[in-house]
């Protein structure tokens, strides 16, 4: 009976583990629990105790050497200790879960700062966005000014008063565009309100040269001013004139 005892190694590591978690009750002052367990380790020992009796009668009744049996017996409880062993061991590889518990004022902060975070983000990225846009259609007025006639691709009779009886005000400008083609605008205002809006389509040139005109009547003596954009609206320049009848 004691020589079962001996070879399982299974009765040894138990007791291992009953006389530490006794230490720690007892350490602990848990003189119930102590009790309890040395109650489950006596019970835990007679069925231990039953089983190696089980196990000498029927070696005797069936005439097998008692030692090639222990020998048996110790190589499968072996076995069976290194499965439940790796299967611990395969358990504590899985990574633990960490519970982290935010209160209500620290979950808000972070809230707060990681959409201040996104909203200075897409701010930086519409301003390069922006940027990348007026780069990349910005062009220069060279030129800007307002005639009475246009001869040769060339403005004549520069003048910023105009009257009834001139017709026609022209207003010529030079651009220096180094993009494949773009658009401008001339806006012309009277008493701030908007009277025409005139398209021009203008190509890749240090020089292009394009105009546009109103025609001038009675209803048109006043303040007028012309300001030149682009399709993005970006106002590049602009020209202050009035109009005068010959009465006046």
């Amino acid at each position: 009976m004691f020589d079962t005892f001996i070879f399982d190694t299974a009765f040894f590591q138990t007791t291992f583990v009953f006389v530490l978690l006794v230490t720690i009750t007892i350490w602990q002052k848990l003189k119930q629990f102590a009790a309890i367990m040395c109650g489950v380790y006596i019970i835990y020992l007679i069925f231990l105790i039953y089983d190696s009796t089980n196990i000498d009668n029927s070696i005797l009744t069936n005439n097998i050497d008692p030692i090639i049996t222990k020998d048996i017996t110790g190589i499968t409880l072996e076995n069976e200790i290194k499965t439940v062993d790796s299967d611990k061991s395969l358990k504590s590889l899985k990574a633990p879960k960490v519970n982290v518990k935010l209160s209500d004022n620290k979950f808000s902060l972070l809230t707060k700062n990681i959409r201040n975070n996104m909203k200075d983000v897409s701010i930086a990225q519409a301003k390069d966005n922006k940027e990348q846009i007026l780069n990349k259609n910005l062009v220069k007025i060279k030129y800007f000014k307002l005639g009475r006639d246009v001869k040769n691709r060339e403005l004549i009779n520069i003048d910023s008063t105009f009257y009834v009886e001139d017709g026609r005000i022209y207003c010529l400008t030079t651009i220096e565009n180094q993009n494949n083609g773009n658009v401008i605008f001339h806006n012309w205002y009277q008493n701030n309100k908007l009277i025409s809006k005139i398209r021009m389509n203008i190509g890749w040139s240090y020089n292009w040269r394009t105009w546009s005109y109103i025609n001038v009547n009675n209803k048109r003596t006043g303040d007028w001013k012309i300001v030149v954009t682009d399709s993005l609206n970006i106002r590049y320049d602009s020209l202050y004139f009035n109009i005068k009848n010959n009465l006046e």
